[in-house]
């Protein structure tokens, strides 16, 4: 029997093979100069879309991508990372 719950375009369907066990969503607005620290997550995959504006994304020992609208980056393997409004900024009191 066909699974009733199966995406139909490509990123649902592989989302739907994770299994997720959990979600947390957060829907945020940003004001440059901002920063926003996101201690590291065992066993949790998390995800960012960008659909105004623009941002970086910084993992620790990797390049700093540039998200711009309709970006969706995945972090996996629960890897802490940084997300600011410019490269460098610092965070100050916004950390998660």
């Amino acid at each position: 029997m066909p699974d009733p719950w199966r995406p139909v375009d490509p990123l649902g369907e592989a989302l739907h093979f994770l299994r997720m066990s959990g979600v947390f969503y957060s829907r945020s607005e940003f004001i440059a100069p901002w920063a926003l620290a996101l201690p590291p997550f065992k066993d949790c995959m998390m995800s960012h879309v960008v659909t105004v504006g623009q941002c970086w994304l910084e993992v620790e020992g990797a390049d700093a991508h540039l998200l711009r609208p309709g970006d969706l980056a995945l972090v996996p393997h629960g890897a802490g990372h940084r997300l600011v409004s410019e490269a460098g900024v610092p965070v100050e009191g916004m950390s998660v």
